[in-house]
C-alpha cells in the first residue's frame, strides 16, 4: 500500500501538457436478441450488412476512417475506427504536429479529425484519432508509441473554446481560463468508478480522468487502457488508448470493460467495453465501442 501511494502521488505531480492524450444504470434493460453478436472476423466484420462508413482520412503509408453498426432493431452494436496495415508504416517521429503547441511545448500527437457516420448512435458526435510516435506524460506510464483514440460527445465546434496558450499554474499548454473549465468537477453521477480527474488538461480535447489502478500504473505494462475526458462539468470523450506494438502483433480480438459511470450528460445509447480486433478479411485493424447499454441523464 505504501508503494501505491508513492507511485499515485509520482503520476498525479507529473502529468504534463505532451497529453495523456457505481455500476451502470441501464435505463432500457430490454435489449433484443438481435443485439448480440459476435466478433470473429473469419465471417468478416465489421459485419457488411447494417454497417455504415464515414469517409477516409490518410494516415502513415494508409487510411483510417469510421464506421458503426446496428442491430435490425435500431440497437448499436458498433462504434469504431477501422485501420488499413499501412497506417501503422512510414508514421511521423516528431513528437506533434504543432497544431496545439504552445510556449515551446509541444501537444497532442498527430490528430486526424473523423466524421463519423449517419447511423452512429446519437450521443456521439465526432471522432479523433491522435498518434503519439514519442508517447507522452507522464512519461514511466505512457512512454511507448501509441494511438489514442477519441469519440466524442461534445460538439466538434466546442473544441476550439478549449485553447492553446499559456498559464503559469497549468502543467500543459492551456491558458488559463482552459485550465479552470477543464478542473470542473464532475457531477457524482457522472464520475467513473476508479477514476481521478487530474490536471491533465490539454488544447482541443478537455482534461483526461485515468484509472491509477490499471496495470502500467502498478508495476506492469501499457499496451492498451480505458481514459474518461472532461471538459465544462461534464464527461465529453471516451478514449481506447493502445501502442503500436500491441495493434501490430496481436491476433485475433483483445476487449476489456469500461468502468461506466451511473449516468451521463444525455439520455441515450453508451458502450461498456471497448475491443480492439486483428482483421484478417479486411487486412487492417478495428478499434470498436460495444456492448451498448441505454443510461439516464444526469441530474447534475
Amino acid at each position: 500500500m505504501g508503494d501505491y501511494t508513492v507511485r499515485r502521488r509520482d503520476v498525479l505531480g507529473s502529468i504534463g501538457g505532451a497529453g495523456v492524450g457505481c455500476a451502470a444504470t441501464v435505463a432500457d434493460d430490454d435489449r433484443s436478441e438481435d443485439a448480440t453478436h459476435s466478433g470473429d472476423d473469419p465471417g468478416g466484420f465489421p459485419p457488411e450488412k447494417h454497417t455504415s462508413w464515414g469517409e477516409a482520412a490518410s494516415l502513415g503509408e494508409g487510411e483510417l476512417r469510421t464506421f458503426a453498426t446496428e442491430a435490425p432493431s435500431g440497437v448499436p452494436l458498433f462504434l469504431g475506427v477501422y485501420l488499413t496495415e499501412g497506417a501503422l508504416d512510414g508514421l511521423p517521429s516528431a513528437p506533434s504536429d504543432g497544431e496545439w503547441d504552445a510556449g515551446g511545448t509541444p501537444c497532442c500527437g498527430h490528430e486526424r479529425t473523423l466524421a463519423l457516420p449517419d447511423d452512429a448512435p446519437a450521443a456521439f458526435e465526432w471522432a479523433m484519432v491522435n498518434w503519439n510516435p514519442q508517447g507522452h506524460p507522464p512519461f514511466d506510464a505512457y512512454g511507448a508509441p501509441h494511438f489514442d483514440f477519441h469519440f466524442y460527445t461534445m460538439a466538434r465546434e466546442k473544441r476550439f473554446e478549449i485553447e492553446s496558450g499559456t498559464c503559469e499554474r497549468a502543467r500543459g499548454p492551456v491558458t488559463c481560463e482552459t485550465l479552470r473549465r477543464g478542473l470542473e468537477p464532475l457531477p457524482d453521477d457522472q464520475h467513473p468508478p476508479g477514476y481521478s480527474l487530474v490536471d491533465a488538461v490539454e488544447p482541443g480535447m478537455g482534461n483526461h480522468l485515468l484509472d491509477l489502478d490499471a496495470p502500467e500504473f502498478t508495476g506492469g505494462e501499457f499496451d492498451h487502457t480505458w481514459i474518461w475526458g472532461a471538459f465544462d462539468g461534464e464527461l465529453t470523450f471516451f478514449e481506447p488508448m493502445i501502442t503500436r506494438e500491441f495493434l501490430l502483433s496481436h491476433a485475433g480480438t483483445a476487449s476489456a470493460p469500461v468502468a461506466m459511470p451511473a449516468a451521463l450528460p444525455d439520455a441515450g445509447w453508451y458502450p461498456t467495453e471497448y475491443a480492439i480486433r486483428r482483421l484478417d478479411s479486411r487486412s487492417g485493424y478495428a478499434v470498436t465501442l460495444e456492448s451498448f447499454e441505454r443510461f439516464s441523464a444526469s441530474s447534475g
